[in-house]
């Protein structure tokens, strides 16, 4: 596999509980996450934020971060959920997140 330039996916063939969005989470989680040899954390300079979320969006986490490994690592939930805010905010076009928070401060 990867004399093709292949990677593992972390899935086993015939699970039918990886869909492509699981796969989208992972491959997100497997170019952000970087170890220095203990438990591998995602890159970036940020700083850890609180989030508030429902008891019913924390289980989703939950369950998703259950089903996404990166190699030998499974991602927790607070990862997980890093990346699923990621992904959201890159569905919305920059110049129209500009205009929503650009009209918001004009008040």
């Amino acid at each position: 596999m990867t004399a093709l330039g292949g990677r593992p996916l972390g899935i086993k063939p015939g699970d039918d509980k990886a869909p492509l969005a699981l796969l989208t989470i992972r491959d997100a989680l497997m170019q952000r996450l970087r170890t220095t040899g203990g438990r591998p954390a995602l890159s970036g300079d940020g700083p850890r934020q609180r989030v508030q979320v429902s008891a019913e969006d924390w289980q989703a986490i939950v369950d998703i971060a259950s089903h996404v490994a990166v190699g030998r690592h499974k991602a927790s939930p607070a990862q997980v959920a890093s990346v699923l805010i990621h992904l959201a905010l890159e569905r919305i076009p920059q110049g129209e997140l500009r205009g929503l928070v650009g009209a918001g401060s004009e008040d």
